[in-house]
């Protein structure tokens, strides 16, 4: 994928400010104004504070000419921030479709898995990318063929590629990439650097053949484990890890009260009355993060972590609601569906179902421990044809069961729709992350 990173991409941005080779690009519909441009860049970068840092690199301002974006802050920008920042910038909206389009079959290219459909999908939806391109930006003039270099031709080829080796990410270079930063690491000696280089990688490879052999993985562990000091399992939720800051016994807040009396009634059918009886002198422990686990995102409560000033945001998630799709009619009986929704994790409690408690609740199982997630969920406005759900208002609490909590997620402000873009990375890359 450096073929798209490192060359098409840079290219297509040069094409935008009016900066590609020698060609006249004046009063062309594709050329981004130096104002326009700079707000992109000024917003791309504001963005690295709302995107979690489990999404990759802070991307910098692409439009400062002193910095070169990598590979990874290319595709970054191109999947994640650029789709928001670039809508209604072009004086003809076919560029941004183009664009678009552009991001779908890349979308596409990097699923962790990839049917033969998809391929030929890819295929036809390359063929007609090229063919668009050459109508936009070459228009089959032989004064601009500087526009046609061979990384265009070379996108024909991707859709092969992947029908003969796999999806993307088995051959991609970031991997090796990261594997030469570790390699550094090992060079001790200035005067031999390759012997120093190669003791390195023997003993790394001794040093795994021992642990496979004799099992002593977390006898000869030199990172720290997974968990550490503070951190909690709980029984129930076998997938989570429960982290510091920790607030134990400590009463909540009026309206969260309120919302976890609901949630009572709501899971166990009981009367608001006993529910709030049950609840009326209980302290809760209460954890500040949480983390996911098998290669999950750690997420972190808004109301009990403060967020450094250079910090990245990690507060706001995807999760599950279960609705009733005739709430508004009297007449229809209740029918629940689960949806999909965003909102910023305000805190983590944790509820204890006492055997005094089960009398009146009837746990299936007997009495166990909830761990209740309490999200300010955001009132959607509209949806973009990637996927991405655009808000400016936050809505009401929901308190649900941890379980419901999917992702973590991140945002995009565009200050020209002064509106809020979702960037939900498990839609846009499926178990595949640029590592």
């Amino acid at each position: 994928m450096h073929l798209i990173w490192e060359n098409l991409l840079p290219n297509l941005i040069k094409l935008w400010t009016g900066k590609f080779k020698d060609l006249d690009h004046a009063d062309e519909p594709y050329v981004l104004t130096p104002t326009v441009w700079e707000a992109i860049g000024t917003a791309s970068a504001a963005a690295g504070s709302t995107m979690p840092s489990a999404f990759g690199s802070r991307v910098p301002n692409p439009a400062d000419g002193s910095i070169k974006l990598t590979a990874e802050t290319t595709a970054l920008w191109t999947l994640y921030i650029a789709p928001t920042l670039l809508l209604n910038r072009f004086k003809n909206a076919k560029f941004y479709k183009h664009f678009v389009l552009l991001v779908k079959l890349l979308n596409l290219c990097m699923q962790f898995e990839i049917t033969d459909s998809q391929i030929d999908e890819l295929r036809k939806g390359f063929r007609d990318w090229v063919v668009e391109y050459e109508i936009l930006y070459y228009r089959h003039d032989p004064a601009r063929l500087a526009l046609c270099p061979l990384t265009i031709h070379a996108l024909l080829h991707i859709a092969d590629s992947i029908a003969a080796i796999g999806p993307v990410w088995t051959a991609w270079a970031f991997p090796m990439e990261r594997y030469c930063g570790q390699l550094l690491r090992g060079i001790r000696s200035r005067r031999f650097p390759y012997a120093s280089l190669d003791n390195y990688i023997l003993e790394r490879s001794q040093l795994k053949h021992i642990k496979l052999l004799y099992d002593l993985y977390e006898e000869l562990r030199l990172r720290a484990p997974a968990t550490g000091i503070g951190h909690v399992l709980l029984p129930e939720y076998p997938l989570f890890v429960f982290m510091p800051p920790q607030s134990r016994h400590e009463r909540l807040p009026n309206e969260i009260h309120t919302k976890i009396i609901a949630w009572l009634v709501e899971e166990f059918g009981v009367r608001p009355s006993t529910a709030q009886k049950l609840v009326r002198t209980a302290r809760f422990t209460q954890y500040g993060k949480v983390r996911r686990l098998e290669g999950g995102d750690t997420i972190s409560a808004s109301n009990l972590v403060r967020r450094q000033e250079d910090g990245r945001d990690a507060t706001f998630v995807r999760y599950d609601r279960f609705v009733d799709k005739n709430a508004r009619f009297k007449n229809k009986p209740v029918e629940m569906e689960r949806r999909d929704k965003f909102g910023q994790l305000l805190r983590v409690v944790i509820v204890p179902i006492t055997a005094e408690m089960d009398v009146h609740l009837h746990v299936d199982g007997g009495p166990r421990t909830y761990a209740l997630a309490v999200i300010r969920s955001v009132k959607i406005e509209k949806r973009h044809s990637l996927g991405m759900s655009y808000y400016s208002q936050m809505g009401p609490v929901d308190v649900v069961d941890l379980d419901a909590v999917r992702f973590v997620v991140g945002r995009v402000y565009d200050p020209s729709q002064r509106l809020w873009a979702i960037v939900d990375r498990s839609d846009i890359l499926t178990s595949t992350q640029v590592q």
